[in-house]
């Protein structure tokens, strides 16, 4: 998406925005905000050729869309350079920066697309250009009910489900928003989301083997193998949701869902809280 620098952070402009390829735009664009795919959920015995492809589509969405946009001889890198400012935002994940289980096709690709935009960022310093890298925990957003599930599915949405609702695990999604256009705005380089994604970045950053071994034991908590295998499709969230992942627990996760449009039923964008 592009935005203006001067609507920030009171209004936020979205021009021709297109998740099948790089944003278009007739007009100058002060800023580029790329956000973060969707999570892909299982067990890495899962993984098959299909999860690879996903892996390199997500890891290579950014470059794709940077490369456009900065080209010497794209439209928007001529006005960003020749008024030596603009900006550009690349939603990451701490997925990125530590290896979470069970979402590992998400986390490779997501430490492709952290490494892009921090070198990125060294780069297009010279020519006035501010990159940001936003590392964001989870957010509660809603978009867990179009994560894609392979294994048992019922037990994976579950635990994610309820993980991506909850106040203390997860940041509320409009918040998110606010800090990562103030970030933009102030030409920050880095910011990460969440007081659990600070704390896991720290601690990794201090303890990596410790870390490891703490993830391990996490690990044995999640769903063990089975269900769907390797070659089967990976499924949204929405059609797995059973037990706890339909409960009081998932209830933020459910409005945000809503008030997002994550789901078919929900209210037009006017009617969402804001």
């Amino acid at each position: 998406m592009h935005l203006s620098l001067g609507e920030l952070p009171r209004r936020l402009l979205l021009c021709f925005a297109d998740d099948r390829g790089p944003p278009r735009t007739r007009f100058p664009a002060d800023a580029d905000i790329d956000q973060a795919g969707l999570p892909h959920v299982r067990g890495m015995i899962e993984v098959a050729q299909v999860d690879d492809d996903a892996i390199g589509h997500q890891a290579a969405q950014p470059v794709e869309v940077e490369m456009a946009e900065l080209h010497p001889v794209g439209d928007q890198h001529r006005r960003m350079r020749a008024r030596r400012a603009g900006r550009v935002v690349n939603v990451t994940s701490i997925g990125g920066a530590v290896a979470v289980p069970h979402l590992l096709p998400y986390s490779a690709a997501k430490f492709a697309a952290l490494g892009f935009s921090e070198g990125l960022a060294a780069e297009a310093a010279r020519d006035g250009v501010q990159v940001t890298t936003v590392v964001p925990g989870l957010m509660r957003t809603g978009s867990f009910v179009n994560a894609l599930f392979k294994g048992q599915r019922e037990r994976e949405a579950a635990w994610f489900s309820v993980a991506s609702s909850l106040p203390l695990l997860s940041m509320d999604g409009r918040r998110a928003a606010r800090r990562i256009l103030a970030a933009c705005a102030r030409g920050q380089t880095f910011l990460t989301l969440g007081l659990p994604a600070k704390l896991l970045r720290l601690f990794h950053g201090l303890l990596p083997g410790t870390t490891a071994r703490l993830l391990g034991l996490a690990n044995a908590l999640l769903p063990r193998p089975g269900g769907a295998g390797p070659q089967a499709a990976a499924e949204p969230g929405w059609q797995h949701r059973t037990g706890v992942a339909r409960s009081f627990l998932t209830a933020l996760g459910d409005r945000a869902a809503r008030a997002n449009r994550e789901v078919r039923w929900a209210p037009p964008a006017s009617g969402a809280r804001r």
